[in-house]
C-alpha cells in the first residue's frame, strides 16, 4: 500500500483551515525548511521544492512535475501533474507554486 506522500505532494481540506490544530502554517515551514518568498510561496532549500499554499491548501513543486494549471487534468489529477509543461528548473517550480497559491486562495 503506497503512502499519503506517494500518492500526492499536496494536502487539501475541504470545509476546515488546513493547518488548524497542527502548529500553523509556522510549523510547517519549520518541518521542511521552507523560507518565505512572498504572499503564498516559499522555497525550501533542503527539499529544492517551491511551495504555494493559503489557509485551505499546499503543494510542493520540484524539478520533474508540472508547471500548474488549473484546468489541466481531472479530480483524479495530481496537482504536481496539472500542467502541460513540465519543470525544469527552480523558475519553473516557482511559477508552479505561484500558480497553485493563487488557485487556492
Amino acid at each position: 500500500m503506497r503512502t499519503m506522500r506517494e500518492i500526492c505532494e499536496c494536502v487539501v481540506v475541504r470545509g476546515a483551515t488546513l493547518f488548524e490544530g497542527s502548529g500553523g502554517m509556522a510549523a510547517f515551514r519549520e518541518k521542511h525548511g521552507i523560507v518565505s518568498k512572498g504572499s503564498g510561496t516559499g522555497f525550501s532549500e533542503r527539499e529544492q521544492k517551491w511551495y504555494g499554499w493559503s489557509h485551505r491548501a499546499v503543494c510542493g513543486f520540484g524539478i520533474g512535475d508540472r508547471i500548474f494549471e488549473p484546468d489541466f487534468g481531472d479530480d483524479k489529477t495530481l496537482f504536481t501533474r496539472h500542467g502541460s509543461q513540465p519543470i525544469k528548473n527552480m523558475d519553473d517550480a516557482r511559477k508552479a507554486a505561484e500558480a497553485f497559491a493563487d488557485y487556492v486562495s
